[in-house]
């Protein structure tokens, strides 16, 4: 078996539930309320640092780990599983909690339609090439990816008869799919029009993560102000699982840029977000 995979999985279970039978019996009694909020997306968007502020609010309550997977990976898991992670609390202390791959997933929008229909969902988007690239460069410190960062998105997309033909890295399997999709997880448009085929618009929270890279204060009170939650006097902000690397050639951000220039117009209408310093 593919030791890759193995340590990809040991990272996800080392806090199971099932090692703390007595969360299990709680959650089980109806003990424990579902998450007020999720963060859905997107990976190397932020989403550990926003997650991180929150977890420091006195109203908001911290969850097993940040990453719970259950929409996506870990749904066969059932109900009083995912529930089990979260903690007793008081009505006026909320909880949640961030699965940046969540967004990626399809069939994760319906599953939380039908068993969160309450629930608030944040979601941090990234100009799709610096996302990609430090994606990237993200498996290659974790020693997942060999290739070249062109190399890695030919295996992805690759030119055939002059139009950019996508592999079905699904179908290889979830781990390919979760860590190889570069260029993919940026075709935001395509992924958030099946989440808003099955949430109302309302529920959901729209972020450019240039916008809280820059003025992280301000973002993070209009996240609060989403919550329900006042506004947030914190003045410093350490930046959070941030990655050094050499910076994308011009030429292939060049073409980068065309690849996704349709994508953002469409997702600029959809969510009437002015995207233009994406190109």
């Amino acid at each position: 078996m593919n030791s890759q995979w193995l340590k990809w999985r040991l990272m996800y279970s080392i806090h199971s539930p099932y090692l703390r039978p007595g969360r299990m019996l709680t959650a089980y009694a109806g003990r424990i309320r579902p998450p007020e909020f999720l963060i859905i997306g997107t990976e190397r968007g932020g989403t550990t640092s926003l997650h991180t502020y929150l977890m420091e609010n006195q109203k908001i309550a911290r969850a097993l780990r940040k990453e719970i997977h259950y929409f996506d990976q870990n749904y066969n898991k059932g109900w009083t599983w995912y529930l089990s992670h979260f903690p007793n609390r008081k009505n006026d202390i909320i909880s949640g909690e961030a699965s940046p791959h969540y967004y990626f997933f399809q069939e994760a929008a319906a599953r939380i339609a039908n068993d969160l229909p309450n629930v608030k969902i944040i979601v941090l988007l990234r100009n799709p090439i610096d996302r990609a690239y430090s994606h990237y460069q993200h498996e290659v410190a974790n020693g997942y990816e060999k290739l070249s960062f062109k190399n890695a998105i030919s295996r992805e997309y690759n030119i055939s008869d002059g139009t950019l033909q996508p592999f079905d890295l699904r179908s290889a399997g979830i781990f390919q799919y979760v860590h190889f999709s570069y260029l993919s997880k940026g075709l935001y448009v395509t992924h958030l029009k099946s989440w808003l085929a099955e949430i109302p618009r309302e529920r959901f929270l729209f972020l450019k993560s240039e916008d809280f890279f820059r003025n992280p204060g301000a973002v993070l009170s209009q996240v609060l102000n989403f919550l329900g939650l006042p506004p947030t006097d914190r003045s410093s902000f350490r930046t959070y699982n941030e990655g050094e690397y050499e910076p994308l050639g011009s030429n292939l951000r060049s073409e980068l840029v065309d690849f996704y220039t349709p994508y953002n117009d469409e997702l600029s209408k959809l969510l009437n977000m002015d995207l233009r310093d994406w190109t």
